[in-house]
């Protein structure tokens, strides 16, 4: 009998995806702010950066965040698919038991005498 885990059903975690949209919005929000920068000069250039940066930090945070809770989703999911393989084993290593206890109780029934079988206590 193999007792090793049982592999997830689901695939590691990547985080390829996450990091690259961090990338891509912090390369964006550079970009844009370079072209407000440009296109109107006499605006304050410390006013435009921090609008930016005001929408970049709680997305970049919030990506981050759906990161981890889908790593620790996958992390409890896993486990918990070990968990109840490991709970129909064992239930079912108690049916055989009682099982094979039941049969030989039948059997000892059929084969003890007669004469005992007919006193009643």
């Amino acid at each position: 009998m193999n007792d090793d885990p049982k592999p997830s059903s689901q695939p590691p975690t990547s985080t390829v995806p996450y990091v690259l949209s961090v990338v891509i919005l912090v390369v964006s929000g550079l970009v844009f702010s370079a072209i407000v920068i440009w296109l109107r000069p006499q605006y304050d250039p410390l006013v435009i950066l921090g609008g930016v940066m005001g929408v970049m930090a709680p997305t970049i945070a919030a990506v981050l965040a759906y990161l981890k809770a889908q790593e620790t989703h996958l992390k409890v999911n896993s486990r918990l698919d070990a968990f109840m393989a490991e709970h129909g084993k064992s239930e079912r290593a108690i049916g055989v038991r009682e099982g094979a206890a039941e049969e030989q109780n039948r059997n000892k029934a059929k084969t003890a005498p007669e004469s005992l079988s007919s006193v009643k206590s």
